[in-house]
């Protein structure tokens, strides 16, 4: 278990260094590269956190979860993102082109996410107990990274209000089927 928690932490740190350069060759920014690592850094600490909170133990399973996340939270930020920069590189407003990115694919990116995780939660009525955990704890750990979208207010769009509008749908979408998610496993465990 320490070997695999050694491994996983190597593993972890490759991908996040290949993440980087990936980024930095996309988007040629450093904000480019900082706020998608910082999305996905958070919500992986997040989720972390909450296994150890709730007692689940790190196994070979819940192991994917860094890369895993990495992944998930990594591709959310970049569709936005891409949009977010043409649109800033068309002339337009930090407001306007947060707007636009967000109206662009938004949903998609929030549909996505929530597809992953719906299929996340299937894992957690397996017999076995560390796929169980991973069911549990991995389609909150991607809840938690697609919130990470609203970070992008902090490109000064915080005082428009179609920007609010925009946001709305991550902000208060993504909780409301975090929430749905949860109590469909809380129910789970008294069938069980």
């Amino acid at each position: 278990n320490e070997q695999m928690e050694i491994d996983v932490g190597k593993f972890t740190l490759a991908a996040c260094a290949l993440v980087l350069v990936v980024l930095y060759t996309v988007f040629r920014r450093i904000s480019g590269v900082i706020l998608p690592i910082v999305i996905v850094g958070l919500a992986l600490s997040s989720t972390v956190g909450l296994m150890t909170l709730l007692g689940i133990p790190f196994s070979m399973t819940t192991g994917i979860l860094p890369p895993f996340l990495l992944t998930v939270g990594v591709c959310s930020s970049v569709h936005i993102l891409v949009i977010f920069y043409q649109q800033l590189g068309k002339g337009s407003s930090r407001e306007e082109a947060i707007v636009f990115s967000l109206g662009h694919c938004g949903v998609a990116v929030m549909m996505a996410s929530l597809t992953t995780a719906g299929g996340l939660v299937s894992f957690y009525a397996a017999p076995i107990a560390p796929i169980s955990g991973l069911g549990f704890i991995a389609p909150i750990g991607v809840m938690l990274a697609i919130q990470g979208i609203n970070a992008l207010e902090s490109f000064g769009a915080q005082h428009q209000v179609a920007v609010g509008v925009a946001l709305s749908v991550t902000r208060e979408f993504s909780p409301l089927i975090t929430g749905i998610l949860l109590t469909v496993i809380a129910g789970i465990l008294f069938i069980k």
